[in-house]
């Protein structure tokens, strides 16, 4: 990978580009599924590419191929020539901040390589995890996924620029489905239909307890058989960590891309939410979906703080894209889904930073309210002025405990809204890092791991009412 790499810069230099980097992704990827219901499917993924920027004439110019040499040279030369088409319409230079090349090698948290583990016991164990699923009383179907994804990027530039990434990233999401004649409850775990990823091998599988889950979990989904609907109401409504995680994600997360339009007067003053709302983008929690050394243009990737006491503080910035806030550098927060597609400013992760209460203390200090767990899936529209997120059920609290377990309920609101209802958050002992496979419009149906880090958290006044988006 290095030696075309190489032949990319040369390529770009050779057709005048002033600046040009070279970013290449070896990647093999593994999904397997197992139901109850149908044969177990198996699908392999390898993929090899590289991705050029060049900038000449004060632009920049984008092109990625399958790592060949002669495509890899082709992509090098259409970059430079893009960059001098956008060069023709330019009336002032984008700004390029100034850098320090890095160099160096960085390898994520991995214990056990998946890819290690006989095909024969990885078939074996997600099997097992399905009857038992499907021995639970009143369980009509059951299934269990898993992705295993190693991946190599390797990046050089002009400047000087020479790093390597290995990371070896792990998806997990079980299922049941609970039936009573034509009624019918399905739930998912962990964090919802969309799964679960870290930055981990294979022993975030055998660790401790996945039977007890699915032995939960159909619990659950029994329970919300006989869960009447949640009345419409508006009031007190706790979030477990994972819908917690869900919000931040379509809110915070969704607004950290675009913070870099706003100008410096609003640091400080830009409310965003309450005084307990503290947020950070955070590249380096171990064990993070998005985690990384540097970003997607060279640039060394540290913690940034965001939201502190409700008030914007920072944003999201690179060397081609800083932030309009007033960083005097790149924050080093630009990412790419896959190396066919551009990069793009987008956290690695986001923390929203735990309190000092627990679970159960939110529970009884809220005394009559709501308990939202195990999230669906949430849409907004883009100012989001309108957030929807959906949750398979709810608790309703009477005199600080549980009272009784409801059907599907939907949390309705506008960002500022919710966020600005928020005035508690559980402490660190129930912080959890949920990982997600975000689409971000690349021209590939690759998605981008992010990692958002949550604890339960109050909103003093919100409107929940019944079903589903």
């Amino acid at each position: 990978m290095r030696s075309l790499l190489l032949s990319a810069l040369d390529a770009a230099q050779q057709r005048g580009a002033s600046y040009a980097d070279a970013r290449g992704v070896s990647r093999v990827e593994q999904r397997m599924v197992a139901r109850s219901d149908a044969p177990p499917t198996l699908e392999d993924t390898p993929d090899r590419g590289v991705a050029v920027r060049a900038r000449c004439d004060g632009a920049w110019g984008f092109a990625a191929a399958p790592a060949l040499p002669e495509a890899v040279i082709e992509a090098a030369q259409r970059a430079v020539a893009q960059a001098r088409a956008s060069a023709l319409l330019l009336h002032t230079p984008p700004p390029f901040l100034a850098a320090a090349p890095q160099q160096g090698t960085w390898r994520a948290s991995c214990a056990e390589d998946p890819f290690g583990v006989a095909l024969e016991e990885r078939l074996a164990g997600l099997a097992a995890l399905v009857q038992h699923a499907r021995r639970q009383p009143e369980i009509a179907a059951a299934w269990a996924a898993v992705r295993f994804t190693r991946e190599v990027r390797a990046f050089l530039s002009t400047e000087g620029a020479d790093l390597e990434e290995h990371t070896c990233a792990t998806g997990l999401l079980l299922g049941v489905r609970a039936q009573r004649g034509a009624l019918r409850r399905d739930l998912a775990w962990p964090n919802g239909p969309g799964g679960h990823f870290a930055q981990a091998g294979y022993e975030l599988l055998r660790g401790p307890g996945l039977q007890e889950v699915i032995t939960r979990l159909a619990a659950d989904a029994r329970g919300l058989l006989d869960a009447p609907a949640c009345p419409e109401r508006v009031g007190p409504v706790i979030l477990a960590s994972a819908p917690a995680a869900h919000l931040l994600q379509a809110t915070l997360g969704r607004q950290a891309a675009l913070q870099g339009a706003w100008g410096p007067e609003a640091l400080g003053r830009l409310r965003l939410g309450a005084a307990p709302v503290h947020v950070t983008a955070d590249p380096t929690l171990i064990g993070g979906a998005g985690s990384c050394a540097w970003d997607a243009e060279g640039t060394l990737a540290e913690p940034l703080p965001l939201v502190r006491g409700g008030l914007l503080v920072g944003a999201l910035s690179s060397r081609t894209a800083p932030a309009a806030l007033g960083h005097p550098r790149s924050q080093g927060t630009l990412r790419a889904a896959s190396w066919d597609a551009a990069p793009r400013l987008h956290p690695a992760n986001l923390r929203l930073e735990p309190g000092a209460d627990s679970l159960e203390a939110l529970v009884s200090d809220t005394g009559e309210g709501l308990l939202l767990e195990e999230p669906l899936g949430w849409s907004a529209d883009p100012a989001l002025r309108s957030l929807r997120l959906a949750c398979a059920a709810a608790w309703e609290l009477r005199g600080g405990r549980r009272h009784r377990l409801l059907g599907g309920a939907t949390l309705e609101g506008s960002a500022a809204d919710l966020w600005s209802a928020c005035d508690a958050i559980a402490g660190p002992g129930e912080w959890r890092l949920w990982g997600m496979a975000e689409a971000l419009g690349a021209p590939t149906s690759r998605r981008l791991l992010t990692g958002y880090g949550a604890a339960p958290l109050r909103l003093q006044r919100a409107r929940v009412r019944a079903g589903g988006l």
